[in-house]
């Protein structure tokens, strides 16, 4: 039986930030053990990319908040003005936390999505702080360990990315093999008020030879290689070339992970553990149940499915998604509180 849901309400985020001092949220809402010296050598840089739900974001951040790391925002531009004045009603108090100028009007299964974490990306790389790697999420992800752990997981890749990377799947290579065009349906101003039409117009091939691969966006990247994708022109040719292909995001870091001479790439017989999700899928063997909703074909979690997010098939998994934006009341407090106390299998 599931237990009580709640959205926690823009408003009352607002409300229990508004008129208090800076200091007073940092010291009681963003509450952070001292960094270790492998904390300290290990500085990581966030990209966030969300549209909606202002108190997950703020859930997310203060759950993953240290003040060595940076933290880059990526807000939808087509989000309400209610939405940014929340999320800047705590992330102004921190000043390793910003949204980025170069807000764009994100749609799933355009290019925007991969243009508004490189937007960010590229405010991250003019950064002062000297991080060493970036992770990439989205507001619906909650990490499966501290500060601590992520930097031992990170640690472990041993300066190379993590970053899904497998053949494109012939049931999907027509994504890629196809010019799309974006389209407005007329049906509301999220998601669905956007669709990507395949023309039929086969593409050219990739330039610089490269092979297209597929996986997951989630990646964790060295310095490096957002370097090489931001200012490589084997990388920008690409990004060109994909521009008009169908859920771009899934192709661009995956297929350059893979591409010859990439910084903190793999090589062909390399296939390391990707760590960067614990979650629901229909096509993944490993974690097919659920017990919150199956949305898109993902599990949206519920308090029971933190039985298999947690078990010891995931151990290495440095983050879950996704949490609903109307979640059970303990979903996320339950979470919390098992992560203080993890640590990372050695």
């Amino acid at each position: 039986m599931q237990g009580r849901k709640i959205q926690i309400n823009d408003a009352k985020i607002y409300e229990k930030y508004k008129g208090i001092d800076c200091d007073y949220v940092k010291r009681f809402y963003f509450v952070h053990p001292p960094p270790t010296p492998a904390e300290m050598d290990m500085k990581i840089a966030y990209v966030i990319v969300a549209y909606k739900g202002a108190g997950l974001i703020e859930q997310l951040l203060r759950a993953i908040y240290m003040p060595q790391n940076v933290y880059c925002f990526h807000l939808d531009k087509k989000s309400s003005d209610e939405f940014r004045r929340v999320v800047h009603s705590f992330i102004d108090c921190l000043p390793n936390v910003f949204v980025t100028k170069k807000l764009i009007n994100v749609v799933w299964g355009h290019v925007s999505v991969l243009q508004a974490e490189l937007n960010c990306m590229e405010d991250l790389i003019h950064s002062d702080v000297p991080w060493k790697y970036l992770i990439t999420l989205v507001a619906q992800d909650y990490p499966l360990y501290n500060n601590k752990g992520i930097v031992e997981g990170l640690k472990k890749l041993n300066g190379l990315n993590n970053i899904e990377s497998y053949p494109m799947p012939e049931n999907f290579a027509y994504r890629a093999d196809n010019i799309w065009e974006l389209k407005q349906t007329g049906n509301g101003s999220e998601h669905d008020g956007y669709r990507m039409d395949c023309t039929w117009k086969k593409k050219p091939p990739p330039p610089h030879n490269i092979t297209i691969m597929k996986g997951w966006n989630h990646i964790a990247a060295t310095r490096k290689f957002v370097e090489f994708v931001l200012y490589d022109k084997i990388a920008t040719d690409f990004y060109k070339w994909l521009s008009d292909i169908y859920i771009p995001d899934e192709v661009f870091f995956s297929s350059l992970q893979r591409h010859l001479g990439t910084p903190g790439g793999y090589h062909d017989n390399e296939n390391p553990e990707w760590i960067m999700r614990a979650f629901g899928w229909v096509a993944n063997g490993d974690n097919r149940q659920c017990y919150g909703k199956w949305i898109r074909e993902n599990c949206w979690l519920s308090t029971r499915d933190l039985r298999w997010v947690l078990a010891t098939k995931n151990q290495y998994k440095l983050f879950t998604q996704k949490i609903p934006f109307e979640f059970e009341e303990n979903l996320v407090e339950c979470l919390a509180t098992i992560v203080e106390g993890r640590k990372y299998p050695t």
